[in-house]
């Protein structure tokens, strides 16, 4: 009954979110704005979300530090984590009142398309996002279906499967790497608050996908 609750309430949630924040949208957009603005509360909420996320896949290393490899993953995932949770918040350039030159040269940051401290906003690296973006919404929303066609195809190695059935995300994690297809179709007058509230949906699906991977192993361990 527990396992049906959460599975039902991971899968339905971010289209609940999605349909509170596109209504919003429809009768306030002022408030749409806001929330979503640069340094607004979303982009505050995914900060705190990536931090959090990047503490649960440490724990999860330390969890799975007898199997090298699922420790790396995690090890890795959590330094990806990491990087991205400062990432959205410039490096604390607004917490500490502007940016270091000595630390970040004007030649860099005139190439930096919002005139932040950060490197997913230079010219050249900002215009390739949205395909690593791309790439993150194909393997959320479609790895699982894979890993399934695999083992019905292929005999696959049991401690193989293990590793599989830990660290791809289940279907239901779709719905919150799918809206990152959303660089797909960019001509259609998306708004920058867009872009947050898709990065927001992703934040929680990282977040819930890290904290069913520290429920799966701690059952695993207690089934040993």
């Amino acid at each position: 009954m527990i396992e049906k609750f959460w599975k039902g309430f991971v899968f339905f949630l971010p289209l609940l979110i999605g349909g509170i924040l596109y209504y919003i949208l429809r009768t306030n957009t002022p408030l749409y704005e806001l929330i979503g603005m640069e340094d607004g509360p979303l982009e505050w909420i995914q900060f705190s979300l990536f931090l959090i996320s990047t503490v649960l896949a440490i724990l999860l290393a330390i969890k799975c530090k007898k199997n090298v490899f699922l420790f790396s993953i995690y090890i890795l995932f959590a330094l990806a984590l990491l990087f991205i949770s400062l990432e959205e918040i410039s490096w604390g350039e607004r917490i500490f009142n502007g940016i270091n030159t000595e630390l970040a040269p004007v030649s860099i940051m005139e190439r930096n398309i919002q005139g932040e401290l950060n490197i997913h906003n230079i010219d050249a690296i900002h215009s390739k996002i949205g395909y690593v973006y791309i790439l993150v919404g194909f393997v959320g929303c479609f790895s699982w279906l894979l890993v399934y066609i695999s083992k019905k195809i292929f005999s696959l190695n049991k401690s193989v499967l293990k590793i599989l059935e830990q660290v791809v995300p289940s279907f239901i994690f779709f719905f919150y790497f799918f809206p990152l297809f959303i660089n797909l179709i960019t001509n259609y007058g998306f708004r920058p608050q867009d872009y947050e509230v898709v990065e927001f949906v992703l934040s929680i699906g990282i977040f819930l996908y890290l904290v069913e991977g520290y429920r799966k192993r701690a059952l695993d361990l207690k089934a040993v």
